[in-house]
């Protein structure tokens, strides 16, 4: 699994950090994923977005299911807590 950390948030009672992916870069990213699974007809296992500065970075997507004319996909977000 990538280890790719976009979102840096400080929690002000124990000064901690906490790194992971945005809510909107994995619901980007399912989104993508089910998509290019209707598209391709082919279930998607990683997927890349760009983020707003143009780095680029790749997800695993880790379930799709295909039920007649819909797809959804789905990953695992996690954070990780750090201290400062």
């Amino acid at each position: 699994m990538y280890m790719i950390f976009l979102k840096k948030k400080q929690m002000k009672s124990n000064r901690f950090l906490k790194k992971g992916y945005t809510t909107g870069s994995c619901a980007a990213a399912a989104a993508k994923a089910a998509v290019m699974t209707v598209l391709n007809d082919e279930i998607v296992i990683t997927t890349q977005i760009t983020l707003p500065k143009g780095e680029s970075i790749s997800i695993d997507i880790t379930d799709t299911q295909i039920d007649g004319d819909s797809v959804t996909a789905q990953l695992k977000s996690t954070a990780v807590t750090i201290p400062t």
